[in-house]
Parts: C-alpha cells; sequence; structure tokens
C-alpha cells in the first residue's frame, strides 16, 4: 500500500498485510516538466496532518504515518525498562535523560528511519513496530483471525458498469467527450433542424455527467448550472440579435458547470487542502483545452468537408431562382442590406419576409411585427438578415 493505499489503509480499523508486502511512500508529488516532482511544503504539511489524524483516530503510531509522508521525520525507536517505543530521534537525549533520572533502564534499539527518507515498511517491520494487527497470506486466514463467518463476508469486485465510469472518467476520455459534446451542440445550433450533431453532442455530455454524478462529483447543481447556460446561448443565437450578455453568460455558466462537473469541491480550500488548488487548474485547462479542440475542428469541417464527395451529395448544388422558392446564401443576403420588402409572416421577433422579390428568413431587434408591415434590412450577421418597421 503506497500513497493513496497507505493513508486508505490507515483509515482502517485494523490492518493486515500479505507476506513480502510493503506499505508507505506517500510523499505528494505532481507531474512537473522533467517528470515527477514533489510537492512544497503546505502540501506536506497538510497531508501529514491527515495522517497523523487517522492514525489518532485508529490506535496506530502518529509519527510512523507521518514519516511516511515527511522527509523530515526522523525515529528511533528506544527501550526503556524493557518495553520498546518508537520516538523523533531530536527526542533521544531528554528521553534518555528523563529515564536515567527515573533510574529506568535506557537502550537505543536502532534508527527507524533517518532524515531525508520516506518510511517505507515491510509487513514484519510494521508488525514488529505494532503498526498492523498481523501477517495473512490468503483471506481466509484473515476471516479466521478476525473470528467471522464465511456468510458474514461480502466479497466486493468490479462489475461493468463501474468499469465504464473508471473509464469514462479518465481524463483524457473526459476531455475528449466534453470536445465531442461542444462540438455537436455547436454544429446543432449553426444548422437548421435536428440531426446527428444535436444527438452526438447531447449522448457525450449526458455519458460525462452520468460518470460524474456515479462518483459523486457532479450534483444536480452542476447539470442545472451547464443547462441553465445552453439556454442562455440558445436565446443570444435564436432570439435576441447581436453577442451580447446572454451569450457571455451563457459561455460562463456552460464553463462552470462543467469545471465543477470535475471536482468535488465548489471552491479550493488552500489552508487544508492545497492540492486543490492544482486540481481545479487543471480542470480549467481540460476544459480549455477541449474547447480549443472543438473550435479546431468545427472550423476545419467547415473549410474542408463541403469539398469532400460524401458531403456534395448531401448538399444541393444547383441554384434555383427567388419564383420557385425560398433563397438564401450569404452573398445574396448581403446585397439585400438597406433595400425594403414586406412581413410576409407574424415576426416574434423571426419569421419569413419578401425583399426585393426573396422570400428569406428574416428577425428583427427585439419588436413584434404583423404580416404585411413594410420593413428595411438593417444588417445581415452570419444567417440571420436584421430588419426594422419603417
Amino acid at each position: 500500500a503506497w500513497s493513496a493505499g497507505a493513508l486508505i489503509a490507515i483509515a482502517c480499523d485494523a490492518m493486515y498485510m500479505r507476506p513480502g508486502t510493503t506499505m508507505g511512500s506517500a510523499q505528494p508529488v505532481t507531474i512537473g516538466k522533467e517528470g515527477t516532482e514533489a510537492l512544497g511544503e503546505k502540501y506536506v504539511s497538510a497531508l501529514q496532518a491527515q495522517f497523523r489524524s487517522f492514525a489518532e483516530k485508529k490506535g496506530y503510531h502518529p509519527e510512523l504515518a507521518a514519516a511516511m509522508v515527511d522527509r523530515d521525520v526522523a525515529l528511533t525507536q528506544i527501550m526503556v525498562d524493557g518495553v520498546k517505543e518508537i520516538i523523533l530521534s531530536d527526542q533521544v537525549e531528554s528521553r534518555q535523560k528523563k529515564a536515567e533520572k527515573s533510574k529506568q533502564s535506557f537502550e537505543v534499539v536502532k534508527k527507524v528511519i533517518d532524515k531525508g527518507k520516506l518510511l517505507n515498511l515491510s509487513s514484519k517491520q510494521a508488525l514488529d513496530y505494532g503498526f498492523i494487527s498481523g501477517i495473512v497470506d490468503k483471506r481466509d486466514d484473515l476471516i479466521a483471525k478476525l473470528g467471522i463467518r464465511e456468510n458474514e463476508t461480502v466479497l466486493m469486485t468490479t462489475d461493468w458498469s463501474e468499469g465504464l465510469v473508471r473509464v469514462v472518467s479518465h481524463p483524457a476520455v473526459s476531455a475528449i467527450l466534453m470536445m465531442l459534446g461542444m462540438l455537436g451542440v455547436w454544429m446543432e445550433f449553426k444548422t437548421p433542424g435536428f440531426g446527428v450533431p444535436g444527438i452526438v453532442g447531447i449522448a457525450c455530455f449526458a455519458l460525462l455527467f452520468l460518470s460524474r454524478f456515479l462518483l459523486g462529483h457532479a450534483t444536480t447543481v452542476e447539470f442545472a448550472i451547464f443547462l441553465v447556460g445552453v439556454v442562455l446561448l440558445f436565446v443570444e443565437i435564436f432570439v435576441i440579435p447581436g453577442f451580447g450578455v446572454c451569450g457571455v453568460a451563457g459561455i460562463i455558466c456552460i464553463s462552470v458547470g462543467l469545471i465543477l462537473s470535475l471536482q468535488k469541491f465548489t471552491f479550493p480550500d488552500p489552508s487544508t487542502q492545497p492540492w486543490d488548488v492544482d486540481i481545479m487548474w487543471e480542470n480549467v485547462f481540460t476544459m480549455l483545452l477541449s474547447l480549443s479542440g472543438a473550435v479546431v475542428i468545427f472550423l476545419f469541417a467547415l473549410r474542408f468537408l463541403p469539398n469532400t464527395p460524401l458531403f456534395n451529395r448531401l448538399v444541393l448544388q444547383a441554384t434555383e431562382s427567388a419564383a420557385t422558392g425560398y433563397v438564401s446564401s450569404k452573398a445574396a443576403e448581403k446585397e439585400l442590406v438597406g433595400k425594403a420588402g414586406v412581413a410576409l409572416s407574424v415576426l416574434r421577433p423571426s419569421g419569413r419576409a419578401e425583399i426585393d422579390g426573396q422570400v428569406v428568413a428574416v428577425m428583427t431587434e427585439g419588436e413584434f411585427l404583423e404580416p404585411g408591415q413594410r420593413l428595411e434590412v438593417l444588417r445581415s450577421e452570419g444567417n440571420r438578415i436584421v430588419v426594422r418597421a419603417v
């Protein structure tokens, strides 16, 4: 049991080890430019406090637990009147004087761990130091030693759903799901109707949030924040002309919802969990990386996919006159700016209008207009034609 495994073991009511196993080496580390790097003093201090706290609560030696985390902890085993105990090495001299004053026998048995090293105990050492309850080779031996019946035990195994959650919750997979979800929703907003991009986007986000729900990282709050962001973007794109407060608020809500779904905490507390700050920034980086990937793929698709044979078959290449039906193209829409027309349907604020002999989809700046109202084209924004009453 190394690193987090050591902390999990110390949190148990009793510890047993198999022959040949080891326990310890739990210094907090991170992945840096040159590989694995030890974290600073504040991280070590916070984690050491957790190890000490669990050890004291469960009745284990707190200094042995602390030495697994902190290289500055040096321990020595002594014997006072035939009783062995482990103390900090810098306390040996004062303890010897105290024993001599009380006319007790005193002996330094051995160095447990020197300063500058992390404590890592073999099963035999852990038993000798009284850190574990015993050494067993098989699960049946442990059950017999604990004095419990076979039918009172439950063997925990990983099922397919837990395996799926483990895969989906991997940072790399989460980033890919996030990227595909953003890409799908974005493409769905940019295309008429509802199709494959929307289904893919919803499926990716659903899988991402479901895995985080099962892990306990996300709740309905994170999902609600994300959903509010999507609604705000929808309103910004289809209801309100231009891009303003709703669009910015939507992007912020989506980002916050995604970041919070990747972590157990809302705001990091450097005083008790200093590594949470790094976790938060890693999640921010994951979200930004996913967003960047979605933008790159979307721009690539806009540039190259229309020219491929497969997508050419999906797009109507022939032209048609205004008299035969709906006509809309970027070039044609730009030519309509400043021209007058008439509303063919109720504009709330979007609808249909006839402008310069063409039937086109238009949108007002928020006002509602009745059919037959005279209009003037103000501007063309992407696939939207903005008009006003005249």
